[in-house]
């Protein structure tokens, strides 16, 4: 049954049609199935008129629902997207149900089976796509993930973000604020049957993990961009994380092209996803597509063509930006497929593929084809093919009306004369110029990077008679492979331009078959494992946890291989665990059904887990070797986990009540479940519980959670920065060692471990973060620990060595105690490495395990604060083990953990080598060119320690950017400043760069304020 949110909320939706019971039979144009009990007609006729209805090749038939009886009437006489050859049995049955909305109940849940997309048929894996939308924060997301939504069928009318009424944004700090705070995933069916896994992520920069997790499950990505600001901050950084996918954590023998990956440019990342750009809000004063796509030029190394810097008119306005950045011949194009359609005069910014109120459609570069979208909701697409301006001769229009879902008097009698036949001469003129030069520059663009469209264009001798399906065809593959991003324009919110994204979502965007295999890593091993779609064997990857009110923890999964099952016990990996699936489901945001199975490449979500948590692997647990005995942990496949960024904000959370506090500990441990970029710590001197996040309003979010969702009243304290501790590079080695020896529950562990402790030299991560310590993907990239493998020589008693045959040397006559080596270097006849452990000892696998868990577990608290170790190299230097009984890695691990410990200590002493990090941010600040001079002495000044980095012309209006660097501390509270420097006309927006070493000064200063003395 459907969920009953559902009900209320599309009660009325034949558009979807996701699922019916049986496959269609023919239907006899006119039949009509009436409902016994007189509430509803249903009339089913087939639509003839038009041979391409719909975009599919049609026929298809149009069905209109009047409800009968008092009070209203029901989208009389509307048009609705219905799979082909419908059943008139099939309809007359439902509508022999006592009212309408049971009609459409059962026609959205009755009928993938004829379309391939029910649970028991499951789509095929070319027909999925799995998408998301990024961009920066204001671009127009929701509002376009609300029309797909609406064109799709899924909802009946267009959710609206001012009025609170989207579906994706169903949290109430979402709907108060208008913002995305948590990514939202809904399946959508588009041309009958492709499958859209569509996912709505955050542009606030405090949500970043939100998309970072998205992506990471993602096999592509639309790109919203608004057309006056072009691409800003957090679409950079976006850009960049799907640029970096899987590179992070790959292994270095991972690091060649994967299995079936296209062939990609040279130092590209073949893990990349694959994006289409979508330039939303040309109606918008000052809105111009040319500068947009520049914009990806000057801020993301893209190439242009058809749109070259050195033209006036290219950026609307004319002149460039200080800051642009000259492409490389191997960088990926962002080629136009879509232009804009204004006349002149209506708009202030005028020039190349300029924008404005006057915006009314757009030419599609590949069919030359003119779109114009009619009626109120723009669900009636006019398509009119464009041909050269012949006097006394207008163009022909192509007797097809694309993606209807309207009334029928929109699809029906569509307004006679288009905005191209009655555009004067010279205006005809000018757009034929303008599509002629992007047609050329889209063919050349393409038929430099692939061959078969040379061979198109050869055969046709001219760039305007290319045949669409080849330039389509062009599209996709080199899009694929990562070297050109088509660009597509619109205007959301006037409902123009939405459709053609999901066409473009379908034609160039891969399937989870047209991806490379994932990657996955057998610890205990270093074994790295390819995981194909094709492979029968279930692995999932965890990528969110969000908690239901009801059902409790609910984890979504990415299924990468295998069926995933309901009821089913599956392995988690990461955590060596077993846990039983007691329901699987398929999400709808906030909404839900329940499904038996989920097939390889789609995403869904489990009940039931208690234990996994983001990032963690998911294998089927009756399909590992012995299942019936306990796996033991790190012998099983482990996929590239999802990296979590560190927190850069700290506030202390006090409970208000007793009740509150016995609530505290559960609704914390959950709400970082759920968002893992929270982290709760507990100060050891003064007891506070500490939640760390990524930015004010991050905090702000968490604390109304707690609240509204975990029914836990609680105080939060100021916000503090979460700091970083360093040991200076210029400062040598510090060494240290510890001999452990503890018995713990009757069970004796023994070791002894040296190591030696530096700085690292940071090495810019990006331009502009030069001396800084990259911290966009966690501390753990940041820190390296390195272990000899000469230790295992001298690692194991001699005797024992020798009792298993291992080759040793002669030892020396020196005792071990405390601190001193006991036979210092190994002789020169010495093994270099023991091959395998004795018999009875750990395996060395584990051995190293074990360092390296201990030696990071240290790194977590550093010198000076306590706050987390950032640019410091460990080396494991020697190791010393007693008897097999004493031998544990618990035992190496705690050893570890002292002796890094102590090496920290001596660095941060009186007179010690360990600095404090601050975190640095990109700032870009939009004001209008009379306040730019106020604005960078703010940013300068001794108060906020800023360097300037770039003032550029935004070319949209009389506006500049301010770019800058500055310290996060210096920014807390800056908007209601800069609100107070620029008469309210400021805005800004910033990103982590990194961190960055303070000055001792500034260092002292802080850590008085931190300790209170």
């Amino acid at each position: 049954m459907p969920p009953a949110s559902y009900r209320q909320r599309v009660p009325y939706c034949l558009g979807t049609a996701t699922r019916l019971r049986r496959p269609l039979r023919a239907v006899a144009k006119g039949v009509a199935a009436t409902n016994l009990s007189t509430a509803a007609v249903v009339t089913v006729a087939f639509s003839t008129a038009a041979p391409n209805f719909f975009c599919s090749g049609g026929p298809y038939p149009v069905v209109s629902a009047q409800r009968l009886g008092k009070g209203s009437t029901l989208m009389s006489g509307c048009l609705y997207r219905w799979p082909p050859l419908a059943s008139a049995a099939c309809l007359a049955r439902a509508v022999s149900r006592p009212s309408i909305p049971s009609l459409f109940q059962a026609a959205r849940h009755a009928s993938s089976a004829s379309s391939g997309t029910s649970n028991n048929s499951p789509p095929s894996l070319e027909s999925i796509r799995n998408i998301g939308i990024v961009a920066h924060i204001d671009a127009g997301k929701t509002t376009t993930t609300e029309r797909m939504l609406f064109y799709s069928g899924y909802t009946n009318s267009i959710g609206d973000v001012d009025s609170g009424s989207t579906v994706t944004d169903y949290l109430p700090a979402e709907r108060e604020r208008g913002i995305t705070i948590t990514a939202a995933c809904i399946p959508l069916l588009w041309r009958s049957k492709h499958r859209i896994n569509l996912i709505d992520t955050p542009g606030h920069v405090d949500f970043t993990l939100e998309v970072e997790r998205s992506l990471r499950v993602l096999d592509g990505a639309v790109v919203v961009l608004d057309a006056v600001a072009g691409c800003e901050a957090q679409t950079e950084t976006v850009w960049r994380q799907a640029d970096q996918r899987h590179r992070r954590t790959m292994p270095a023998t991972a690091a060649a092209r994967p299995t079936g990956s296209e062939t990609s440019p040279a130092g590209r990342n073949p893990w990349s996803i694959p994006r289409i750009v979508f330039v939303n809000k040309m109606d918008r004063e000052g809105a111009a597509l040319g500068r947009s796509v520049r914009s990806l030029g000057a801020r993301l190394g893209l190439r242009t063509p058809g749109l070259s810097p050195a033209s006036p008119q290219a950026s609307g306005r004319g002149g460039s930006s200080s800051t642009e950045q000259q492409p490389t011949a191997a960088a990926p194009a962002a080629v136009v497929i879509h232009w804009p359609i204004v006349m002149d005069g209506t708009s202030s910014v005028t020039g190349l593929g300029s924008g404005g109120p006057g915006f009314s459609g757009v030419v599609d570069l590949v069919d030359l084809a003119l779109l114009e979208w009619v009626g109120p909701t723009g669900s009636v697409v006019r398509t009119t093919k464009l041909e050269p301006p012949v006097p006394a001769a207008g163009p022909s229009e192509l007797p097809t009306i694309s993606w209807v879902r309207e009334g029928a008097s929109e699809s029906t009698s569509p307004p006679a004369s288009s905005a191209w036949a009655s555009a004067p001469e010279g205006e005809r003129q000018r757009l034929w110029a303008e599509v002629r030069r992007m047609r050329v520059a889209l063919v050349e663009a393409l038929a430099a990077v692939d061959e078969a469209l040379v061979e198109a264009f050869l055969d046709a001798d001219d760039h305007m008679r290319v045949p669409p399906d080849a330039i389509r065809a062009a599209l996709r593959r080199t899009t694929l492979a990562g070297l050109v991003v088509p660009v597509l324009c619109g205007a959301a919110f006037r409902n123009m331009g939405v459709q053609p994204v999901l066409d473009a979502v379908v034609d160039y965007l891969p399937s989870p078959a047209e991806r490379p295999a994932a990657v996955g890593l057998i610890p205990m091993t270093d074994v790295v494992k390819e995981v194909t779609v094709r492979d029968p064997h279930l692995c999932a990857l965890a990528f969110k946890v969000i908690h239901h009110a009801m059902l409790g923890p609910l984890v979504f999964v990415r299924v990468y291989s295998g069926t995933l099952r309901s009821r089913a016990t599956v392995y988690n990996s990461n955590q060596n665990v077993k846990e039983r699936t007691t329901k699987l489901l398929q999400m709808y945001a906030d909404d839900f059904e329940d499904i038996p199975s989920v097939s390889a490449g789609n995403i869904a979500c489990i009940v039931g887990l208690k234990v996994t948590k983001t990032g963690d692997t998911l294998l089927s647990a009756e399909e590992l070797p012995n299942s019936k005995k306990a796996p033991v942990d790190g012998q099983h496949l482990q996929l590239d986990t999802i990296a979590i960024l560190p927190p850069v904000f700290i506030r202390s959370v006090e409970p208000k009540s007793s009740a509150d506090d016995r609530k505290l500990a559960t609704a914390l441990s959950a709400l970082v479940r759920e968002d893992p970029s929270l982290v709760v710590t507990v100060d050891e001197e003064s007891s506070q519980t500490l939640i760390g996040g990524m930015g004010e309003l991050h905090l702000e979010i968490a604390g109304d959670r707690l609240l509204t969702t975990y029914g836990c009243q609680v105080d939060l304290g100021k916000v503090n920065i979460s700091y970083r501790e360093t040991i200076d590079p210029d400062a040598g080695v510090v060494v240290a060692a510890f001999d452990y020896d503890k018995e713990v529950f009757g069970k004796r562990s023994k070791a002894w471990v040296e190591v030696a402790v530096s700085g690292i030299v940071p090495a810019a991560s990006e331009p502009g973060a030069e001396g800084l310590v990259r911290a966009s993907y966690g501390d753990s990239d940041s820190n390296e620990v390195v272990i000899d493998e000469s230790i295992w020589a001298t690692a194991f008693p001699d005797e024992v060595l020798v009792a298993a045959g291992h080759a040793a040397g002669a030892t020396s006559s020196g005792s071990h105690s405390h601190g001193h080596a006991r036979r210092g270097d190994a002789q020169k006849n010495a093994a270099p490495r023991t091959p395998a452990s004795p018999p009875g000892y750990p395996a060395l696998g584990e051995l190293r395990a074990a360092l390296r868990d201990g030696a990071r577990s240290a790194l977590a608290r550093g010198p000076l604060l306590g706050f987390p170790a950032a640019a410091v190299r460990v080396e494991v230097r020697r190791l010393r083990l007693s008897g097999p009984d004493t031998s544990t890695p618990a035992g190496v691990r705690a050893a570890a953990v002292r002796a890094v410990a102590q090496a920290l200590a001596g660095s941060g002493g009186s007179g010690g080598v360990a600095r404090l990090m601050e975190p640095v941010m990109r700032v870009e600040v939009r004001v209008p060119a009379a306040y730019v001079g106020v604005v960078a002495r703010d940013l300068s000044g001794s108060q906020r320690r800023g360097e300037i980095v770039a003032m550029d012309d935004d070319d949209s209006t009389t506006a500049q950017v301010v770019t800058a660097r500055v310290p996060l501390g210096a920014l807390v509270g800056y908007a209601t400043t800069l609100r107070g420097l620029t008469a309210g006309n400021g805005a800004f927006g910033m990103r982590l760069l990194g961190y960055g070493v303070m000055d001792g000064d500034r260092q002292d200063a802080v850590v008085r304020e931190v300790r209170g003395f």
